[in-house]
């Protein structure tokens, strides 16, 4: 085990999401940002698919549901 505040084994991991053109008009857009990096890292390339957009605003219609 380490030390996470040892900054030499801290790696630096840039993850570029590669906006889709369906955000530019979705109700969501500010709160979403395009997409999570961790999609974007799973996905491997960056683009983030038709199943992770409906994922993403399926959860924010439950949670505006709730309020």
């Amino acid at each position: 085990m380490g030390n996470v505040l040892d900054e030499k084994t801290i790696k630096n991991i840039k993850v570029e999401i590669i906006p889709s053109a369906r955000c530019q008009n979705c109700k969501y857009k500010s709160f979403c940002q395009g997409a999570c990096p961790a999609r974007g890292i799973i996905n491997k390339n960056g683009v983030i698919t038709e199943q992770d957009c409906t994922l993403r605003k399926t959860s924010f219609e439950i949670v505006e549901k709730e309020t």
